[in-house]
């Protein structure tokens, strides 16, 4: 390998250069991908279970709040 530097260095760093920035954009447009889907599916509507909406009136008297209120 320090023979292949030493006969071709500006090669040798050229190629080098090459595959780093192949890498950095691979791993820039993975990363803004990646984190596209996820902004994507925090607002997709799963229709899969049934959820209340309403508000629980027996479970809120249940708690007994009033000595909060000073």
């Amino acid at each position: 390998m320090s023979k292949l530097f030493k006969k071709y260095p500006e090669g040798t760093l050229v190629a080098l250069a090459i595959v780093l920035s192949v890498f950095t954009l691979w791993y820039f447009i993975s990363g803004i991908t990646s984190a596209a889907d996820d902004i994507a599916g925090m607002f997709t509507v799963s229709k899969s279970g049934t959820e209340n909406a309403g508000f629980n009136m027996s479970g809120a008297a249940k708690l007994d709040l009033r000595g909060l209120i000073q």
